[in-house]
């Protein structure tokens, strides 16, 4: 989920009405139970791709006008980057959804984050296990490549510090385990990982400050349970 900058709403991904898209809730929980008492829905859907259209994760932009997110479009089921214009004071939207083109880029766009007002930096998916790194004005335009790199997790996220100087991703390590990796974004240099304990990581988010790295800790470990029937 994400929350808008005046922090008055959620805007967040649910399955919900037989479709995959974004919906907005009022931060405010008096709101919502308000409309719990009386009946009403405080939830709207914004968007509205269609079934099986499997939407990502949406992200609010700092000036509070646009939320960006992932999706399948419909004449093609190619997964794209969209934009909504969204009034973070009353929670209408004041756009149509909006693909952002990537002229000459032949990928499967995944998840996205701002970079300012005016960029997005995205992962995408070349073929299978192939992954890149792009950053691409969200009005569109052409795609440039941050960092390519070899995985075969499609939805490990990408955070971005708050100045939009570093990335921290989720890739493969020599360990064999999926771990945090940093990276400048506007300069020549190689990522650097940052996790090294024994377990996968994926999701990587900044703090704020851009002082610390938050990350969700996963497992396929499967465990066998028994229990006496009566």
């Amino acid at each position: 989920m994400t929350w808008s900058p005046n922090g008055k709403w959620i805007a967040f991904h649910s399955h919900r009405e037989m479709s995959d898209d974004v919906w907005l809730r009022p931060a405010d929980l008096s709101t919502v139970a308000l409309a719990k008492v009386d009946g009403s829905k405080p939830d709207r859907r914004i968007t509205f791709l269609g079934r099986g259209a499997e939407v990502g994760w949406p992200r609010w932009s700092p000036d509070g006008r646009t939320v960006l997110l992932e999706g399948a479009r419909k004449s093609d089921g190619r997964s794209v980057l969209y934009t909504i214009g969204v009034d973070q004071d009353t929670g209408a939207t004041t756009s149509e959804l909006r693909e952002i083109r990537a002229d000459g880029f032949d990928a499967e766009m995944g998840h996205a984050e701002w970079l300012g007002n005016d960029g997005v930096i995205a992962v995408a998916k070349e073929g299978p296990g192939r992954h890149v790194i792009v950053t691409l004005p969200a009005a569109g335009g052409t795609p440039r490549i941050v960092h390519r790199y070899e995985t075969e997790h499609d939805f490990s996220g990408l955070g971005v510090a708050s100045n939009g100087r570093l990335m921290a991703f989720a890739a493969p390590a020599r360990d064999g385990f999926y771990q945090i990796f940093l990276k400048a974004i506007g300069a020549d240099l190689p990522a650097v990982q940052l996790t090294t304990d024994p377990s996968n990581k994926t999701q990587p988010a900044f703090s704020p400050d851009g002082a610390r790295v938050a990350f969700t800790v996963w497992s396929y470990d499967a465990t066998f349970w028994s229990f006496k029937a009566r």
